[in-house]
């Protein structure tokens, strides 16, 4: 018999995101990414009534698929868990909607363990079972509701009655991840005026799996040579126009957003008519506030130098062609001298 007003601590409930203890990251827009919620394996769970695990996404975050529930040792890493329960079978899920505090529209799921998922765990897990714990896999994005360099939490709740019917409501930690981007003003170099009509591209480092299924191309920074790959971004704040160049307009401005947090490298592609392209790209670092106004990366183009008609440099152009012709020339009959002899 158990006390009414008793307030019993139940199994914890925690939260990560893309890797395990992991609180904190960064995505592009649109970009799949993986949730893991992580709860513990309590004693008599083999006969639990309910083990219910339940998530109401931030409405800057859409659901996708890519369920998974498996269990694992609290030490595991992704990947190495010790046994994959089956859908259907162990555990169901139940995906939904509804609307936040705000009114804005959110994705929510439901995924519980059936009494032979239960059983499942708590025989994966046999008598250490404090070593053990339940994980959902599940894969969202960031959508156009972002807000550049403003936190999105996300958390997760269970639901747990145990054999006796004593139930417990845990609620997770909050995880956050953030998404974020830059400007860039183009100025001549002598007037300080913007420039219209240079056309940029935005590059990242390359990750291992990009470079070796051969997604990568050579670019050198610095003098130093890196594998990069080409980034996709938005041109406007509302995340709304999704491109992989952009060119300046009369304000000599361009807006590369929802790029995730990490140094990329800007590629001028083509340069204002009668200017000189740029021989280095322009290192920039995303990160919270590098999309304000007072952040925006300035690059100064120069003209052409060409000399000017009747100057100098005419002048010089042509007296070496002159001595160029007038050396081939001796050349010519000193050899038909050569041979009348």
């Amino acid at each position: 018999v158990h006390p009414k007003n008793t307030v019993e601590v139940g199994p914890e409930i925690r939260k990560d995101v893309t890797e395990i203890e992991n609180n904190e990251d960064t995505f592009d827009v649109n970009e799949i990414h993986n949730w893991i919620i992580r709860i513990d394996i309590p004693a008599g769970m083999a006969n639990a009534v309910k083990y219910e695990i339940s998530d109401r996404l931030d409405y800057r975050l859409t659901l996708k698929s890519g369920f998974e529930v498996r269990v694992a040792q609290k030490t595991d890493k992704v990947g190495t868990e010790t046994v994959t329960l089956i859908p259907g079978t162990d555990y169901t899920v139940q995906t939904g909607g509804a609307v936040d505090g705000e009114n804005h529209p959110i994705d929510t799921f439901t995924v519980s363990l059936t009494g032979a998922g239960m059983k499942a765990a708590a025989a994966a897990a046999g008598q250490n079972r404090a070593d053990y714990e339940v994980r959902v896999y599940f894969d969202a994005v960031i959508d156009s509701d972002a807000q550049l360099g403003i936190e999105i939490p996300n958390q997760a709740k269970l639901h747990y009655i145990n054999e006796t019917g004593i139930e417990y409501l845990e609620e997770s930690d909050v995880p956050k991840i953030y998404t974020g981007g830059t400007g860039i003003l183009k100025l001549d170099s002598a007037t300080e005026t913007p420039l219209e009509g240079a056309t940029f591209k935005i590059a990242r480092d390359a990750t291992a799996e990009q470079i070796a299924a051969g997604e990568s191309v050579s670019l050198t920074v610095n003098e130093e040579e890196h594998q990069v790959v080409f980034a996709a971004f938005y041109a406007d704040a509302e995340l709304a126009n999704q491109m992989t160049e952009c060119t300046t307009g009369e304000d000599g401005k361009i807006l590369m957003y929802g790029l995730a947090y990490g140094t990329y490298y800007i590629v001028e592609t083509k340069a204002p008519g009668g200017y000189n392209l740029l021989t280095e790209p322009v290192t920039v670092e995303i990160n919270g506030q590098s999309h304000l106004e007072e952040a925006v990366v300035t690059v100064f183009n120069t003209k052409f130098l060409l000399p000017e008609t009747g100057g100098m440099g005419t002048g010089l152009f042509t007296v070496f062609g002159l001595v160029c012709i007038g050396g081939a020339l001796l050349i010519s009959v000193t050899c038909m001298r050569k041979k009348e002899t």
